[in-house]
């Protein structure tokens, strides 16, 4: 009796985690685009654009997705703040064009400065580069990195790291 009262809290358990990814406030569910896509909506929209490069491999871009990207803080934030698009960085057969040139999401990732993974770019409404965040971002810190980009703190001379140690 004991090992199946202990299977069904298992199975109790492990419903309530897949869960929790997936409910409707989460970003993932509801706001990511293509890059063409959010290029054209940041321009209709006038609103910045945060870019996920990750990798089907990389561990911390999957942690980001579960622990970051899934917060429901986060998610409404970049809901109501940004036009979020998910490149995979190692995709090397997809073509677009960005700033009348054709690029694969590896080749854009290349030319935007990307280097590790994941990697979070920022670029304006009008899809202009402003920075390349590298790393894993937990959820207290990276709305500070939200408001920082989205209220143009770059702009005023204020660094990232001092904008959130602040």
């Amino acid at each position: 009796m004991k090992n199946i009262k202990k299977i069904i809290l298992a199975g109790v358990v492990i419903f309530v985690l897949a869960g929790c990814g997936g409910n409707e406030n989460t970003s993932s569910s509801n706001s990511w685009v293509s890059i063409e896509e959010g290029l054209a909506l940041a321009k209709k929209e006038n609103k910045p654009v945060v870019i996920d490069f990750y990798t089907s491999w990389c561990k911390w871009c999957k942690v980001m997705e579960d622990r970051t990207f899934s917060d429901a803080n986060i998610a409404n934030y970049l809901k109501d703040n940004y036009i979020c698009v998910r490149v995979n960085a190692e995709d090397k057969r997809t073509i677009f064009e960005y700033k009348d040139s054709k690029y694969t999401p590896f080749t854009l990732a290349r030319r935007l400065g990307v280097r590790g993974y994941p990697s979070l770019g920022y670029l304006n409404s009008d899809g202009g580069l402003i920075s390349i965040v590298p790393g894993f971002i937990p959820p207290e810190t990276y709305i500070k990195v939200l408001k920082y980009f989205k209220e143009e703190h770059y702009k005023k001379n204020v660094s990232l790291k001092s904008f959130v140690e602040a």
